[in-house]
Order: C-alpha cells, then structure tokens, then sequence
C-alpha cells in the first residue's frame, strides 16, 4: 500500500535517524523492514540518559521553587516536567521494549505489502490521488517537526534565562561553560525530541490510513462500493483477514497499551496546570514563556484526543463490522454455519490494556470532561 515515493522517504530518513541514535534501528532497502544497529543502541541510550537528565533537572527546579512559593516558575518547570516526560515514554519503548518495536514495524510493513499484493491488486500506489496525499501528509509532518524544533531552538537562545532552561542558573558562567549548556545542549535535546515524535506518529499514520480503513469498509457486509475484490468477502478468505487483523492489533497492544494510562494521566496534568498558569500569570509572563506553555499543551490535547478518537471510532467500527455478518446471507448453509460460529468467536478489535482499560467511543468524551473539571477546580482557587 505504501507508494516508492514513501518507501524512498522513509529510506532516507530512518538510517539518519539510526545513525544519530534518535530510533535503535535502521532500514533495509532491500527487504523493506528494520534491522538492529549496534550503534543506534549505544547511541539513544546516550540520549535516554541525556533527557533523563533535562527531566530531573525541572523536576528539581519546580520543587525548589514551590518551596520558595514562586508560584509561577513552579508551574512552568513541572509543566515542562510533564510535557518531557510524555515524550519520554517513546524512549523507553524503544530501549527497554526494543524487540517489541522492531517486531510491531516490521509486521505493519509486512501486511501492508500483503494488502496490497491479496487485497488492493489493482491499487496504483504511484499515481492513485488518495497515494499521493498520504505522502504529501507524512512531508508535512516532517516539515512540522523541523519547524516546530527551529522555533523551539530559536526562544531557547533569545531567553536562555528561563528556568526551565540550563541557561537560568549558568547566568554568571564563563562563555565556555554557558555556550555549550545554556544553547547547544538545548538545541540538541529539542531536535532530539521533536524527531522522536515523528518516527513515533510515522506507524500511526500508515496504520490509520491504510489498516483502519480496510476493516471499516471492505470487512463490513451490506457495503456497496468496495475497492477490494468480491473475493476477499468470502468465509474463508474473510475469516483469514480478520484473524490476521486482530492479530497485528495485538501486537500494537502489547506494547502500547501499557503506556495508554500514564499518558493520560501525564497529559491531562500537562493541560490542566498550562490553562491554569496562562490564566493565572499570563500577564507576567514573557511572551517566549507564555508561547511553549500553550504550544506544549496545544500539542498534548491535540495528540491524545486524536488518538482517543481513532481508538473509539476503531471500537465502534469494529463492532459493526461483526454485527454485519450476524444479518448477511452467505448462501450456502455450510458458509452461515461456518461464519456464525466465527463470529461468535471474535471480539471487536479496539485499542486495549488487556482488561483493564479499554478506549471506547466515550472515552475521547470522558477525557474531555476529565480536562473540564480539572481546568475549573484549578480557576476555582483564583
């Protein structure tokens, strides 16, 4: 399903990323999948260290600040806090569930080329519009990404003084000291970052474009366009897609799910305490102060909300797709048999933390009220 132009893309930018050690792994052109590199390893755990660092140096700050009653750096350090350690997580998942990752990217290649050679034969993934937006899509998050990690670099060396940066405490430093801690450093630890995300939301984006839609539309009976053969919507061959689908969703649980709690539990304190401070102190903040707190909780709100959507419009989605075969009529008394027993066999694929927490079509909702009441009883103590 995926066009040689995103294939030559993603060519490129992976093994720069390997080498860097922003991903442990790098990208075989041949094979089209990931393999390890020794030295992308040694290289993000450098990195994992370096972040750990930058997180517990605002968590420092922010305490020693809330013991000074300096309310308003208090805020923005364990803001700051919050907001690494979100991004934080992405790290941990690559070291710590490295063969996990490798296995969760090189199985969404794998199907996705199956796709396309059983399901989308006559799919043109050269010329074909909707092909050509999924790549223009994925430019545009990459140039996001750069943009948003130059203008982040570019308020780090206007006001190094901001105590979230080294720069506060190395005012009166010599040169040789403040250069490379108070503005090379921070430069370094924000493309880190702000890359990290992207090869975080590259997977998601093929995963929702691509795999989201084929159980939606060409899995579900009662459809009249599909863009797949007629073929794929027979018991048998239906039965091994859908196995298949559930299986890849396993694998995205077991390794996602477990982080699905903290995230919003670290994102929803993310948000709540960034409205409080720009309301709160909003008129005696910097402008460069008042600008990373709301773009940092703009993009937390923006991101998690988009995946709880996803995650409910998949549990929706899902269970439709199965309700659909209860009422069709599959001709011969052999396929209903066969199909009814299937059926009932299956559940409806969603985004899970095995029993414990699932994302349904409220949960997007739930999140949101959760941020409402948060947001009130912080104004409340105006």
């Amino acid at each position: 399903m995926l066009s040689d132009r995103m294939y030559a893309l993603i060519g490129i930018i992976y093994p720069a990323f390997g080498s860097v050690g922003i991903i442990p792994y790098m990208w075989d052109k041949k094979t089209k999948l990931a393999v390890r590199s020794s030295t992308s390893q040694v290289l993000i755990r450098y990195h994992f260290l370096f972040i750990g660092h930058f997180i517990l140096y605002n968590l420092i700050q922010s305490i020693i600040f809330y013991l000074d009653k300096n309310y308003e750096y208090f805020n923005m350090t364990f803001t700051c806090f919050c907001a690494a350690l979100l991004v934080y997580q992405s790290f941990i998942i690559m070291i710590f569930f490295e063969d996990d990752s490798i296995v969760l990217a090189n199985a969404l290649s794998i199907f996705l080329a199956h796709m396309h050679r059983e399901y989308y034969p006559d799919y043109d993934s050269k010329n074909s519009t909707k092909s050509k937006l999924i790549d223009l899509g994925l430019v545009c998050i990459l140039l996001a990404s750069v943009v948003t990690s130059v203008v982040n670099c570019i308020v780090n060396c206007v006001y190094p003084h901001l105590p979230i940066f080294l720069g506060y405490i190395l005012e009166e430093a010599p040169p040789i000291v403040k250069i490379p801690f108070a503005y090379v450093i921070p430069c370094i630890f924000v493309w880190i970052i702000f890359f990290n995300c992207f090869v975080a939301v590259c997977p998601m984006y093929a995963y929702g474009l691509h795999i989201l839609p084929f159980l939606f539309k060409e899995l579900r009976m009662g459809r009249t366009n599909y863009e797949t053969p007629s073929e794929v919507r027979q018991p048998q061959n239906l039965i091994v897609a859908y196995r298949s689908l559930q299986l890849f969703q396993q694998l995205v649980n077991n390794l996602v799910g477990k982080f699905i709690v903290p995230t919003q539990a670290i994102v929803t304190k993310l948000i709540v305490l960034s409205s409080y401070m720009a309301i709160k102190h909003g008129d005696k903040m910097e402008k460069a102060s008042f600008f990373l707190i709301i773009t940092w909780a703009g993009l937390a709100a923006l991101f998690w909300s988009l995946m709880l959507m996803i995650g409910g419009h998949l549990h929706v989605h899902g269970k439709r797709v199965l309700d659909s075969w209860k009422y069709h009529r599959w001709g011969r008394p052999f396929d209903t048999k066969l199909m009814s027993k299937f059926r009932k066999s299956c559940r409806p694929i969603m985004v899970s933390f095995g029993n414990t927490y699932r994302i349904r079509r409220l949960s997007g909702l739930k999140f949101i009220r959760g941020l409402s009441r948060g947001i009130l009883r912080a104004l409340l103590t105006l």
